[in-house]
């Protein structure tokens, strides 16, 4: 593997793990303030899934542009 790999492993597995933690509370939130007001709040879950995403699959197309 050379550099460009062990790069995008690192950056991928680093980042993606830390936002999906974070998108996994946040769903969990959501759903709890659904459960007590009725009302599910997409915003914050679908910003930080699109950011998951952008992040994971970041990598492999950078190295396109670079």
């Amino acid at each position: 593997m050379d550099f460009r790999g062990k790069v995008v492993v690192i950056t991928g597995a680093s980042s993606g793990i830390g936002l999906a933690i974070l998108f996994f509370v946040k769903v969990g939130g959501a759903y709890f303030d659904y459960r007590k007001h009725g009302q599910f709040e997409f915003t914050a879950p679908a910003i930080l899934f699109a950011c998951l995403i952008f992040t994971v699959t970041a990598p492999l197309y950078i190295w396109t542009i670079i």
